[in-house]
């Protein structure tokens, strides 16, 4: 598993993700979303960057421009991706998370979605250098096991 496989999986749970993010925090909002995946029991702070916290931070607040790239031509199908659904936005007001997947392979695929300020008072007081997954278990506003 690596982490382009646990976007996908992310991807394809989307819809339901985005439910249950909205019951969990009884709200009807946008997401922000750094994507990290751990194979083992803990998950490295260094392994969010500080521009990843800064524009997670930023999407909470004054918010976060982003252009989305023109159409690619992929040469191994001899054609064009699918077009773009619009050419940019502005994400301001979004609540703003860390998602670790836990992955075990042939037993764990666990999303625990972290928001960032949570995330960031962890690193705070920890005292670690890594987050363990029972404590990314503990302070996490949703646990999603997702459908393969």
């Amino acid at each position: 598993m690596k982490e382009k496989n646990a976007q996908s999986l992310f991807t394809k749970n989307i819809l339901d993700i985005d439910s249950a993010l909205c019951k969990a925090m009884n709200c009807v909002s946008s997401f922000a979303f750094e994507l990290k995946i751990s194979k083992s029991n803990c998950l490295s702070f260094d392994s969010i960057k500080a521009h990843q916290v800064t524009a997670l931070l930023q999407a909470k607040t004054i918010g976060v421009y982003h252009k989305i790239s023109d159409i690619m031509f992929k040469p191994k199908e001899g054609r064009f991706a699918s077009p773009k659904p619009f050419d940019c936005f502005l994400l301001r007001d979004a609540i703003s998370f860390v998602v670790i997947m836990w992955y075990v392979p042939r037993k764990r695929k666990e999303f625990h979605f972290i928001e960032i300020t949570q995330f960031l008072d962890c690193i705070d007081i920890s005292g670690r250098k890594s987050l363990t997954y029972e404590k990314s278990k503990e302070i996490c506003q949703l646990n999603y096991k997702p459908h393969d």
